[in-house]
């Protein structure tokens, strides 16, 4: 079967009648490589459907308790490797993700009644939306197989299309398995042992779940689930329950703390029978992993108010233990470049001590030279593209009299971050723009690269010692950046 691109439907159709794109929409061929994956998809098909039609009659008009309903009965297959369940945290973020959807619909007037009113224009429509959000690739690629799935599920194999055929441009659908920013706890400026104080607070057996995580790299599953007695092995801690595919795994114990953490956890564990880190064992584990995020969600150990979940603290781990066995910081902290058989060791190590079975996987946590710099050149380069071709942006410039203009930060150098900095002087006497002024191009340059746009003074910037990157295209004959 021929695929008919979305692009090309629409550019032969009004946007404003895309309820008519539903059936044009692409079905996904079952051939070449995708044979497997459709074969087991096929057996898949319908399996929630009769399960939704009961929870649509029970909480009529109500998406997201039929959403809760739907994943608390129904048993998510794993999507690859053996026939099993899949985890529990996988269906939380199955749960998660869906109800983004849902809500980001609401948000376009769109409200559904029931799930199975969802439809292929609304999955384009949300998409569309998080593509313009500049959503990124790994955050729309997810949700995109969530929708696909669940599609299938309910007797909707060809619900979602693949995330290129969705998007304006299908090139952001390229995803990058690298780390290109800093993801652990302490790159955001927190103390982790504020966190676990205030965690402890509402919870001690949390509060020594998280420790756990920062000290011994594990996953919050494999926390809820630890064993404190049964893991202890004298110099390495055994890691079984709650991995990722039944994959047993040895971290080493190497330190006064570690030891100590894992006392604890004994101590708590030593008033149950299972022999579980817990202070509650009659609460079962689904209530009990629900109970670890919202517990998280009250500190504010969110993503939404730090920048950083829980899973900050195993990031934080993989890149200490990087860090001893090289003696510098990883490359996505900034870290100076190694040996290839060093690096490829270090690699090696942290994959060992976080479960992971290939040395590639580490990428995600510590990240590499190569896919960094090439992203920064990147982003630096669609930045000055932004800038210098706007026309509005070159006009509001020649109208407020402004002789230099500097993107300044990390954005100067081609990290991406949520909000943008620049300086500007004007014409006469390099004085600083003023204050009208900066508002209208601080919302000029926001609105051009879908962020926050701040400007600060030269002063502010040199104090900081912040990177700087002219925009020369942007005032012909710019003078040179001032330096005290």
């Amino acid at each position: 079967m021929t695929r008919t691109p979305v692009s090309a439907i629409e550019s032969e159709t009004n946007p404003n009648q895309l309820d008519m794109l539903e059936a044009y929409l692409p079905v996904q061929d079952s051939v070449g490589r995708q044979r497997n994956g459709n074969q087991k998809r096929d057996k898949e098909t319908g399996m929630g459907k009769a399960l939704l039609t009961r929870l649509e009659s029970d909480y009529a008009g109500n998406p997201l308790r039929q959403l809760e309903e739907f994943f608390d009965r129904f048993k998510v297959p794993a999507a690859t490797g053996i026939k099993r369940k899949a985890g529990l945290e996988t269906q939380r973020q199955y749960v998660k993700r869906l109800k983004v959807t849902i809500k980001d619909l609401a948000e376009m007037n769109i409200k559904l009644r029931g799930l199975s009113e969802l439809s292929r224009k609304h999955v384009l429509k949300v998409t569309r939306k998080w593509e313009e959000e500049g959503q990124s690739s790994s955050a729309m690629a997810n949700k995109n197989t969530v929708l696909r799935r669940f599609g299938n599920w309910i007797g909707k194999p060809d619900l979602c299309p693949p995330l290129p055929e969705l998007l304006l441009d299908p090139s952001r659908a390229k995803r990058t398995y690298s780390a290109l920013t800093p993801k652990t706890i302490t790159a955001r400026q927190i103390d982790p042992e504020l966190l676990f104080q205030e965690m402890d607070k509402e919870c001690l057996v949390t509060g020594l779940q998280l420790r756990l995580q920062l000290h011994f790299g594990l996953r919050v599953m494999e926390t809820v689930m630890f064993k404190p007695f049964a893991s202890d092995r004298g110099n390495d801690l055994f890691v079984l329950d709650g991995t990722k595919g039944g994959k047993a795994r040895m971290v080493p114990i190497e330190t006064e703390k570690q030891r100590q953490l894992l006392e604890e956890a004994k101590a708590y564990a030593a008033g149950n029978v299972q022999g579980i880190l817990t202070d509650d064992p009659k609460r079962k584990l689904q209530k009990s992993v629900w109970r670890y995020y919202n517990l998280c969600k009250k500190i504010g150990f969110t993503q939404k108010d730090l920048g950083v979940t829980s899973h900050s603290l195993r990031h934080t781990f993989a890149n200490e233990v990087y860090k001893k066995a090289t003696g510098t910081e990883s490359p996505v902290n900034g870290g100076e470049k190694v040996s290839r058989d060093l690096d490829h060791a270090a690699q090696r190590q942290v994959s060992q001590v976080l479960g992971h079975a290939r040395r590639s996987i580490t990428a995600a946590y510590l990240g590499n030279h190569v896919t960094i710099e090439r992203h920064r050149r990147l982003n630096m380069k669609t930045l000055i593209s932004k800038l210098e071709s706007s026309a509005e942006l070159r006009q509001a410039v020649q109208e407020e009299g402004v002789e230099s203009f500097w993107v300044v930060g990390p954005e100067a150098e081609g990290e991406m971050t949520s909000k943008l900095m620049m300086v500007t002087s004007l014409r006469a006497g390099r004085q600083e723009t003023g204050h009208e002024g900066c508002l209208r191009l601080s919302e000029i340059v926001g609105r051009l690269m879908g962020k926050p746009c701040i400007h600060i003074s030269h002063a502010a910037s040199q104090s900081q010692k912040l990177e700087t990157l002219e925009m020369v295209w942007l005032v012909p004959g710019a003078a040179p950046y001032p330096r005290s």
